[in-house]
């Protein structure tokens, strides 16, 4: 995994614990004790409550069952040849969606993936407009052959499992990071109270 897909993979790995919960399960992850970073062993000794090595099983003294906070770590900063959007009324979402068409059409997008990107920026813009209380700003740029849209804004995701339970119908509210999840290749998120970014990438 590169090091933008990494966090979400571990952070992943920590919520199944919140969503198992209190549930009759178990569940055994592979890890390369050999070929694997330091860094990424002790990240499962905080999201593993039980450590298996051969016939060795052993509670770990490391795990965390809010480790998934040790993953909401600040994005890189947008490089200078980034093109940037603000909007913040209704009336601009419609020239955030024509931004968007272009910005992927340029960079070399599918028509099909273009409409769900549109479709996934609209609904994080949507959010921005209903539940903070200032403007949004979307970037876009390209890197390493992936299209990359970011929304930054002034909200707090509080909740850690947002956007990963499917709404019991797809038309109702609070349907909107869950459509994001399942339209884009990677969904990174750095949230604090003081406010949130969403980075989208779409492979080319």
């Amino acid at each position: 995994r590169s090091a933008m897909e990494y966090p979400a993979c571990a952070a992943h790995e920590a919520l199944i614990n919140q969503v198992l919960t209190g549930r009759d399960a178990r569940i055994l992850c592979p890890y390369d004790a050999v070929g694997l970073s330091e860094t990424a062993l002790a990240d499962a000794e905080c999201t593993h409550p039980v450590l298996v090595a051969g016939q060795e099983i052993w509670q770990s003294l490391r795990y965390d069952p809010q480790a998934v906070e040790r993953f909401n770590q600040p994005l890189p900063t947008p490089p200078p040849e980034a093109a940037h959007l603000r909007f913040g009324t209704v009336d601009d979402l419609a020239r955030l969606r024509e931004f968007v068409i272009s910005q992927a059409t340029a960079a070399g997008v599918p028509s099909g993936r273009i409409e769900e990107l549109v479709l996934a920026v609209n609904e994080l813009a949507t959010n921005t407009l209903e539940h903070t209380t200032g403007d949004g700003v979307l970037s876009t740029w390209t890197e390493a052959g992936v299209l990359v849209v970011q929304v930054d804004d002034t909200g707090h995701i509080s909740d850690p499992l947002a956007g990963r339970w499917p709404p019991p119908n797809l038309g109702e509210r609070g349907r909107g990071l869950f459509l994001v999840n399942m339209m884009c290749d990677l969904v990174r998120v750095h949230t604090t109270p003081k406010g949130t970014t969403l980075r989208l990438h779409l492979a080319l």
